[in-house]
């Protein structure tokens, strides 16, 4: 091997070690992104579960103010009837 041939290969072999040193530093990045977002998915995943509670408290006041609701408008009715039986008689 030449002197020039051996200046070459360790030319691309700095080239290589230096590119090497970068792809290290970019899984170690990539890594620390992954740590980030696996603890962002577990509190999305707690505050799912949360949600989701409300939302069947929600549901649970909803169905109980529709049932409300119904009871009013019936009553509002049978007192509507009554008046109106009331202002028939003579």
């Amino acid at each position: 091997m030449t002197n020039d041939q051996f200046k070459q290969v360790m030319t691309a072999f700095r080239e290589v070690n230096s590119q090497l040193r970068e792809i290290k530093g970019d899984v170690a990045t990539l890594k620390d992104d992954v740590a980030i977002l696996k603890s962002d998915v577990s509190i999305l995943k707690k505050d799912m579960a949360g949600q989701k509670v409300i939302t069947a408290q929600l549901q649970k006041h909803a169905e109980h103010a529709s049932t409300t609701f119904d009871f009013i408008k019936e009553k509002l009715i049978n007192h509507e009837r009554d008046i109106y039986a009331l202002k028939r008689r003579p």
